[in-house]
């Protein structure tokens, strides 16, 4: 069934054409009638039992039999308003005796019918030699015509060579577009016998297949006033389709702008009141289209403009629509994975999508210029030149959506992780396309492009599972061996009993004699990731390191190249003794903690020492604290036979 038989069709007519004609059209009854009876039985004596056989087109001759009686039908079908199917099936065979591939494929159809009428009127008034002296296919093959035109006139005929078309002989696409030329030069010529007389008028003034002919014959005479090649009637017959579709699209939009507002903050997949805008305009224009070929009967340059328009709006529907669905595709993906709309991911997200949707633009932009008759290969070379000549023009801006897509790919960061990079420290807020922000330690944004970034050194301290604290600290040259032993053992114990420091990765070592001190290394690392608490470890840390220098009997030197007099006390010598003799007790008992202390030891002090201190609000309560009455290594205590068998055995204590 054709489009102009459907059910929708119908309903289309009787909203558009009847309200615009009815003001003003008496439709008869009786022509009703006559018309359904004289299709019936026009049908019934016109059938064929080989519809789908093409017209024999293999010589001049063939080709103007062909399309004489295939237009002569087409012409006779309309008048008697038969349904437009019928019509248009003789109109087809008769374009087949044209070239029409100059014309563009969204308005060939409609353009043909116009050229078949053109060359009907002209064949009808001007004189054809006798049908047996136009060369038949015997003459073609003997004298291996090509090409043949009508004596006295410039209608040429041409053999096709190639294509669907091949060995037929049809008119040039010259000839096809010189015919409204050659209809003034022979419009006051009188028509031959059996000619179409006003064929062609009728097909400009009058209505088209869908409305019948006595609806307009009733009109005042003042509705035939010609304006521009078109009656009135056909001006206000245009201006009511286009305003009523018009009218429909702009509150099918407002419907859906209200219900898009409606529905906001919900998923993106409900928000369908824009897209449905252009759904309908891609199911609406083919409509608009058929009423006004088919139904007013817009024609020459005016329809071209029409229809172009139409098919326009078709084109950039169905191009917005596209974007629309995959635009939401990726708002789809971010709200089901819980993305930050900020987020780095979310960013590469809408722009892949974006990417996508101006491919399948472009590609629907090359299809809408084909069907325009646009060519496109020439277009599509002068983009390439352009774009280059474009790409020059933006290669910052590439490199830094490059440098978008490295960060994306990579993850040396992401938004909320604090890092270094280059000379500076911040805090990540937000990965763009183009460039990255970043607060930094004095409260200030940061902004990096991209590709920039991505080439920096970049330190991520989010990601670090523990904080390191490292320091050298300098005795006076003054220790004495044991002293110095005696401050390293109790570093190592403090360390290891703090609870806030790895005790796997624990290192205090003397490395070496500096040039005014010697020197102690301490490399340790802190149990946190927060900042804050980092500094409090630290501290805490340091300050107990003080304690365990100065309760040693020894100091920090100072490298100072400063010569002054004073009156130095010196070392404490009763309280340096008396950790000389605590040093021998450790040798003679097997609890020399050197090169490394004992497991047993280390197990026995692990977790003990007040971390908070004492006094702080976060420190322990002392009865957690049953280990710390007792001092592992305090002078004159002796361990218990079981842990020296211990200690013994233990490979780490032998000297």
């Amino acid at each position: 069934m054709g489009l102009g038989e459907t059910w929708f069709c119908k309903i289309i007519r009787a909203l558009i054409i009847v309200p615009v004609f009815l003001s003003f059209i008496a439709l008869p009854q009786e022509s009703w009638a006559q018309g359904g009876a004289s299709s019936n039985d026009q049908q019934s004596l016109d059938f064929t039992p080989y519809p789908l056989r093409p017209p024999q087109l293999n010589s001049p001759q063939e080709t103007i039999k062909s399309f004489l009686s295939n237009a002569k039908e087409a012409i006779e079908r309309f008048r008697n308003e038969e349904p437009p199917d019928a019509v248009r099936r003789a109109l087809r065979r008769a374009m087949l005796c044209l070239d029409l591939s100059e014309f563009p494929s969204a308005t060939r159809e409609s353009t043909g019918t116009e050229k078949v009428l053109l060359l009907k009127e002209i064949l009808d008034r001007i004189g054809l030699p006798p049908l047996e002296e136009i060369p038949d296919l015997a003459a073609v093959t003997a004298e291996g015509l090509t090409t043949w035109t009508i004596p006295q006139t410039e209608l040429t005929m041409t053999l096709v060579e190639e294509g669907p078309q091949a060995g037929a002989f049809i008119f040039t696409a010259r000839t096809v577009d010189l015919l409204e030329h050659f209809y003034e030069l022979a419009e006051f010529l009188p028509y031959k016998r059996g000619a179409s007389v006003g064929a062609y008028e009728d097909f400009l003034y009058g209505p088209g297949t869908l409305i019948p002919r006595s609806w307009v014959d009733g009109l005042p005479s003042w509705f035939y006033l010609i304006i521009g090649n078109q009656t009135l009637w056909q001006w206000f017959g245009l201006a009511a389709v286009l305003g009523f579709f018009l009218a429909i699209t702009y509150f099918v939009y407002q419907c859906g702008k209200t219900w898009d507002r409606a529905l906001q903050g919900m998923s993106p997949w409900l928000h369908f009141g824009k897209p449905m805008t252009s759904v309908f305009i891609i199911l609406a224009m083919p409509f608009a289209s058929m009423l006004v070929d088919d139904a007013i009967n817009i024609t020459g340059i005016t329809f071209l403009v029409v229809e172009l328009v139409i098919e326009a709006a078709t084109f950039l529907a169905v191009a917005w629509l596209a974007v629309q669905i995959i635009t939401r595709m990726g708002e789809v993906i971010i709200n089901a994975r819980h993305l930050r709309a900020a987020s780095l991911n979310s960013q590469m997200i809408r722009t892949l999508t974006r990417l996508v949707a101006l491919v399948v633009v472009i590609y629907i932009a090359v299809v809408a210029g084909d069907s325009f008759g646009i060519p496109v290969a020439p277009l599509v070379a002068g983009l390439g030149v352009g774009g280059l000549a474009i790409a020059l023009a933006v290669r910052p801006t590439l490199e830094n959506v490059v440098g978008g897509f490295i960060l994306f790919a990579d993850k040396p960061v992401s938004v909320g992780d604090f890092c270094s990079f280059g000379t500076m420290m911040g805090t990540v807020e937000e990965i763009g396309i183009r460039s990255t922000r970043l607060r930094a330690l004095d409260r200030t944004i940061v902004t990096v492009p991209n590709a920039e970034f991505a080439n920096m050194q970049l330190v991520n301290w989010a990601r670090c599972d523990k904080m390191l604290i490292e320091t050298t600290i300098g005795l006076r040259y003054e220790t004495k061996p044991d002293q110095l032993r005696y401050a390293l053992a109790k570093l190592r114990e403090m360390l290891y009993a703090h609870p806030k420091i790895d005790s796997e990765t624990l290192r205090v070592r003397f490395v070496g004699f500096g040039a005014s001190s010697q020197d102690i290394q301490i490399r340790i690392y802190a149990l946190t990731l927060d900042w804050s608490e980092f500094y409090a470890i630290q501290e805490d840390v340091f300050l107990r390191i003080a304690d365990i220098v100065e309760g040693s009997g020894t100091g920090f030197a100072f490298p100072s190249h400063t010569l002054y007099l004073g009156r130095d006390s010196g070392l404490d010598e009763e309280r340096g003794e008396a950790e000389l003799k605590e040093v021998a007790s450790w040798r003679k008992t097997g609890r020399f903690p050197f090169p490394r202390m004992a497991a047993g030891q280390r197990e026995r002090i692990a977790d003990t020492l007040d971390y908070p201190p004492k006094g702080s609000p976060d420190a322990r309560h002392p009865e957690s604290l049953e280990a710390e009455s007792a001092e592992p290594l305090s002078r004159g205590a002796a361990s218990s036979d079981k842990d020296l068998e211990k200690d013994k055995k233990d490979p780490s204590t032998q000297k």
